[in-house]
């Protein structure tokens, strides 16, 4: 079973972690007690930020990651993330997900979060 999880060992990630990151917040998706991809983010007054998604070229587990790195930021108050990622592959999965559209890389959480309520039939 796939599971989010936080990972509490930063130091595993270091070389990921960009320097402009202060207090990185790391998610890790694990199978059977195997991580099979994770997520750096920071969050700070209303803001998080995204910084790495590696999601081994499974785009459904990219959406999970930054979905779960989302809600973590939600239940914090959180009302945006920004997406700072260095990695092509990884923006490039964000924006076929419609996380990223055009060259806005801001997002309103709530509205990611709840998008279904204007979908018909919801």
């Amino acid at each position: 079973m796939l599971e989010m999880k936080n990972c509490s060992d930063i130091l595993k990630y270091q070389s990921a972690i960009p320097c402009e990151c202060v207090a990185p917040l790391i998610l890790e998706s694990v199978d059977n007690d195997t991580v099979s991809g994770y997520i750096i983010f920071e969050c700070f007054g209303n803001e998080s930020v995204i910084y790495a998604v590696d999601f081994n070229g499974d785009i459904a587990l990219c959406d999970g990651l930054v979905r779960a790195a989302m809600f973590k930021a939600y239940l914090s108050g959180i009302k945006n993330a920004k997406f700072s990622l260095c990695d092509s592959k990884a923006a490039d999965a964000c924006r076929k997900l419609g996380f990223i559209k055009n060259d806005q890389s801001t997002i309103d959480i709530d509205a990611v979060l709840n998008g279904c309520k204007g979908c018909k039939g919801s």
